[in-house]
């Protein structure tokens, strides 16, 4: 009875290890050669991860360029469609091959002609676009006879209009005097508003018009000293800068558009306004889906993040195997062979969580916030930094969401949970991963519920582990059974 008493006691003081055990010095030595080599290891992958980096940016934004591209090409064609009803097949080519979209623009049509004959001078030759021309439209009917009246008779004129009136009435009397007798016997006939529209044309081309004493009120600039200029709020005029221009170097069209201008002022509003006739045009571009850098350090922050990160990534099996081989030194041989076993399958899980981010996650979580942009009437234009944030913490927070079998392997090792307690609670469980996802996932619905449905079946994986892999007994009782 003695001996047998004495034989347990012995069992739990025996240690068949003890011969083999380091001192704490020979620890610490061994923890300063790790870390030096851990350290050497992370240097030399930082130093490729550096070299890597501008490759790593381009092929992290990837997914976020091809995201827009496709949601620029869907919005172009709604565009064309409510515009004129239906797309053409070779539209919709232009918009699925050459990942292309049109842009709506104004453009006035006479500026157009000018630069395509400066172009070739022989296009369109003879064809006269000038907005700055009076025409029928120019004249409102109602004012046809009082236009007239102002013309050819100076009586009928008040103070403020007698110098501007009485200046472009000698204009035409000296001029083009059957202009003047024209308007005065159609004055009563349908044809006055086309008479006073051509008479007024011939105008146009006068140099002298802006230079007479009678604008000289609309056009003087008032010198400006040094103080002035910094503090006024005032500036010339359009007149007066189309006059200051016209000083500094004649132009024929800036002349006439000048004298269509003071002509029309001169008659108080009788003569409607000149404007600007534009015509819409679709033009086709290459989709804009380059991230925006909103300061001139943002870029190079970016690349040393992306080569730190890179080179962390490089470098990580190798400090994983130095941490792994001290802490090896310190397990028993039953406890290595579960690590040879449980690390592939905790790095294989780390590889699936990624992988689902980017062949699945990026493209649905994209279109989601795309199209909630869209329906706002918001144009979404990422800026670098905050994608690659995104980019980054993503695909980690899956990976380390996916080694949930393994956590619950563990704590069902070391009993503080059963099978029979994770089958009882998976209602429990799933709510829990559910939470999880919230957290671990931006925030949309689309990849929370894209992390959770993986992990409640992970969940279930977990539960066969268990039950494959049941709890350890003491690793040396059939050693002390035999003595």
């Amino acid at each position: 009875m003695t001996s047998s008493t004495s034989q347990k006691k012995n069992r739990n003081n025996d240690d068949l290890f003890e011969k083999t055990r380091m001192s704490f010095g020979e620890h610490l030595d061994e923890l300063r050669k790790t870390l030096i080599r851990a350290l050497i290891g992370v240097a030399i992958g930082s130093a490729i991860g550096f070299s890597l980096a501008t490759p790593v940016v381009k092929f992290l934004t990837g997914p976020m360029e091809r995201a827009i591209i496709k949601f620029n090409q869907q919005r172009a064609a709604e565009d064309i469609q409510t515009k004129q009803g239906w797309v053409g097949p070779e539209t919709q080519a232009l918009l699925d091959r050459r990942e292309q979209t049109p842009r709506a623009v104004k453009v006035d049509p006479a500026q157009l002609v000018e630069a395509l004959r400066n172009v070739s001078p022989t296009f369109l030759e003879g064809l006269d676009l000038q907005p700055w021309r009076f025409s029928i439209d120019s004249i409102p009917e109602v004012e046809t006879g009082a236009i007239v009246t102002l013309l050819i008779d100076p009586s009928s004129r008040t103070t403020d209009e007698s110098g501007r009136l009485a200046l472009i009435a000698g204009r035409l009397a000296s001029t083009s005097p059957e202009l003047l007798a024209k308007l005065e016997s159609a004055k009563e006939s349908p044809d006055a508003r086309l008479a006073i529209a051509e008479a007024l044309n011939s105008l146009l081309n006068d140099r002298s018009l802006s230079s007479d004493p009678a604008f000289a009120e609309l056009l003087a600039v008032v010198e400006q000293g040094w103080m002035s200029k910094m503090f006024s709020t005032e500036k010339p005029t359009p007149l007066q800068q189309m006059k200051l221009a016209l000083d500094r170097e004649f132009h024929p069209d800036l002349n006439r558009r000048l004298n269509r201008a003071l002509i029309t002022t001169a008659f108080g509003g009788k003569i409607r306004p000149q404007k600007l006739d534009l015509v819409s045009l679709d033009i086709w571009e290459p989709s804009n889906a380059r991230a925006l850098s909103l300061n001139f350090m943002e870029g190079f922050m970016i690349w040393l993040k992306a080569g730190f990160i890179t080179g962390l990534v490089i470098s990580g099996p190798w400090v994983a195997y130095q941490v792994w081989s001290f802490v090896a030194a310190g397990l028993y041989p039953h406890e290595k062979k579960h690590v040879h076993i449980f690390l592939p399958i905790s790095l294989l899980l780390f590889v699936l969580g990624v992988m689902l981010v980017f062949l699945f996650v990026f493209d649905t979580v994209l279109g989601f916030f795309l199209n909630v942009n869209f329906n706002l009437g918001i144009d979404m234009q990422p800026r670098i930094n905050e994608w690659l944030s995104f980019v980054m913490f993503l695909p980690l927070g899956f990976g380390l969401a996916f080694q949930l079998p393994l956590v619950m392997l563990f704590l069902n090792r070391i009993n503080v949970f059963t099978v029979n307690a994770y089958l009882s609670k998976w209602r429990i469980a799933i709510m829990v991963i559910f939470l999880l996802a919230m957290i671990l996932t931006p925030a949309d619905p689309l990849s929370m519920i894209m992390l959770a449905v993986p992990l409640s079946f992970l969940y279930f994986l977990g539960v066969l582990l268990c039950q494959w892999f049941p709890g350890n007994k003491h690793p040396f009782e059939d050693h002390y059974a035999e003595q």
